[in-house]
């Protein structure tokens, strides 16, 4: 049993045959020198495409580690002949009744487990998009098993039909024959619908013994894929590109079942997403424990000071900047006019307003503050709006009272003394008021 990460992913780099290629090692390639591998389409299936390795002169396999999240039965699939009942698991929406290209062996990865998956099938997809053989102009990639679904979603689904269709190769007596034992289920189907065959690339499944034996997934203790199981898989890339959609799908050539992790790997999947990790304050527990300096504020309740380890701004006077923009078109200047006051000059809210605030007196509220910094501004408004303007009344709100026909609407900064005397701007158009019809 496999109880560490580590251990799972020191799996991926071991392979049971010297056809095998590690996924890790092809994506390293790929990096290194991409031209090694092309495309080479199937002989058999022309719209698929394949890996081909230029120095081995083949069609490339490789291998890779996982444990199992789900699985199917890995004798009938998802295919459930009528009258039949389906196996425990199987939902109905999964459920083929006839034979076909739909009717397969399902089984469900954890990407979970393996967090650079669908980084190094990222790869090999944009390897493949440059390939010149291999044509994708006009075409998005399929979202089935795309690298940002596994990323999303965690699970890596492979599948292997259960049926072959009949063609001019396999049809004849010396055609392709399948190799292992097909399922009373899957041969009942071939006879009712002739046109199909048992498929002899069916994903083979073994379970690895005690005694370091391989067995058939059927003759082992538990005949089925569960749960945390750790499996080594063979498989290849088939590449295709018709229709609207182009794609990368996983061809599952033979699965070992090695052993199965510990739950607890499963406790250790990191999620940031879970608040309980946060040490946040709660109810009951003192603020000051989460601070490193501890200071004094008054209490907003009770005006008493609190200790806390918050950090106040000091005594000195703070002084705030206050911007206001002049409405006024025919102002000689768009500039910012800016007017400061000190913290230490704002008069406190007291029935006796000629008493001077003391800057260092912290024992005011915040409400006080604000009080004091309001009244502030609503002094300096009242100053500006005391000025006269040119050529019209005091301003109340930002301009001069004009008549109630036509006002003159400013176009230019620069101002010119016309021949009564008064300054008016260099552009002036007259805009009359609309009367009712």
């Amino acid at each position: 049993m496999i109880t560490e990460l580590e251990d799972l992913q020191r799996l991926q780099s071991v392979t049971c045959s010297s056809k095998e290629t590690p996924l890790i090692e092809l994506v390293d390639r790929l990096i290194a020198t991409p031209t090694r591998y092309i495309l080479k389409r199937s002989n058999l299936q022309q719209s698929h495409f394949l890996i081909w390795d230029t120095e081995t002169k083949d069609y490339a396999v490789f291998t890779h580690a996982f444990a199992v999240r789900q699985a199917m039965h890995p004798a009938t699939g998802n295919y459930v002949p009528p009258g039949h009942a389906p196996p425990d698991g199987l939902l109905e929406s999964q459920i083929k009744t006839e034979p076909g290209p739909y009717a397969q062996l399902s089984i469900t990865l954890d990407a979970r487990l393996d967090p650079k998956l669908h980084e190094q099938l990222s790869i090999i997809e944009s390897w493949a998009k440059a390939d010149s053989g291999f044509s994708t102009t006009g075409r998005g990639r399929n979202p089935w098993m795309s690298p940002v679904s596994i990323a999303n979603n965690g699970r890596y689904v492979v599948n292997s039909p259960l049926f072959i269709g009949k063609t001019v190769f396999n049809s004849k007596d010396d055609g392709l024959v399948a190799m292992y034992k097909v399922h009373p289920w899957v041969l009942e189907g071939t006879k009712a619908e002739p046109l199909w065959l048992p498929n002899p690339n069916l994903v083979r499944i073994l379970h690895l013994n005690d005694d370091r034996t391989l067995v058939e997934l059927a003759d082992s203790p538990n005949p089925l894929l569960n749960l945390g199981d750790v499996v080594k898989m063979t498989f290849k890339f088939i590449f295709t590109s018709y229709g609207q959609y182009w794609n990368m799908s996983c061809c599952p050539i033979q699965i070992i079942r090695l052993t199965q992790l510990d739950k607890s790997i499963y406790g250790s999947i990191p999620n940031p997403e879970d608040n309980g990790r946060l040490n946040l304050p709660q109810a009951g527990e003192k603020l000051a424990d989460f601070f490193s300096a501890v200071t004094q504020i008054p209490s907003i309740t009770t005006g008493s000071k609190v200790t806390t380890g918050l950090d106040l701004p000091t005594a000195n006077p703070v002084t705030l900047l206050l911007t206001a923009h002049d409405p006024d078109l025919s102002s000689e200047s768009d500039e910012a006019t800016s007017e400061k006051i000190s913290w230490g000059s704002l008069t406190p809210l007291t029935e006796n307003n000629s008493e001077a605030g003391d800057p260092d007196d912290h024992s005011s509220t915040a409400e006080s503050f604000v009080k004091k910094l309001t009244i502030a501004l609503e002094t300096s408004i009242k100053d500006e709006a005391t000025t006269p303007n040119e050529g019209g009344k005091p301003r109340h709100s930002g301009g001069i009272d004009i008549a109630a026909n036509e006002m003159q609407v400013t176009a230019g900064r620069g101002k010119k003394r016309s021949s009564s005397g008064v300054v008016s701007s260099k552009k002036t158009r007259t805009v009359k008021a609309r009367t009712a019809l």
